[in-house]
């Protein structure tokens, strides 16, 4: 979530308080749902209402930085703006549940090599994050 939207709302301490935020959804992964895990395998499920919603990961970002709003983002994938504090990550014990990934190739037994480095690339860069 972007600095500048936090400095305008109350603390966010509990998933409880995420359900009356300015929620930024890709609207192709996002349900109206959200399923969390957290200490002591607590689980909570909460409805929520996006004040935006698109396909595209890069804008939902972008607003989120713009301040907009909070937004589920992969955390490999924002590790400059963490670091440099223009996101910060909400309920840092509190996990989304897992999925699974998967690449549909037409053949297994003789995929050309550039697939199958391109395979072993995203497992290695998935398995890092």
């Amino acid at each position: 979530m972007a600095v500048g939207y936090l400095a305008r709302k109350p603390s966010i301490s509990r998933p409880e308080v995420l359900v009356g935020q300015d929620w930024l959804a890709l609207s192709d992964l996002h349900s109206d749902v959200l399923n969390l895990q957290g200490p002591g395998d607590e689980v909570q499920k909460l409805r929520i209402e996006s004040r935006v919603s698109c396909n595209n990961i890069l804008a939902v970002r972008h607003f989120t930085l713009a301040g907009m709003g909070i937004s589920l983002q992969p955390e490999q994938e924002i590790r400059e703006e963490l670091a440099l504090g223009s996101l910060c990550q909400l309920l840092p014990d509190w996990r989304l549940p897992l999925f699974g990934i998967y690449l549909v190739t037409p053949r297994r037994d003789a995929q050309p090599a550039k697939v199958r480095y391109a395979i072993e690339a995203l497992r290695q860069h998935l398995l890092l994050a």
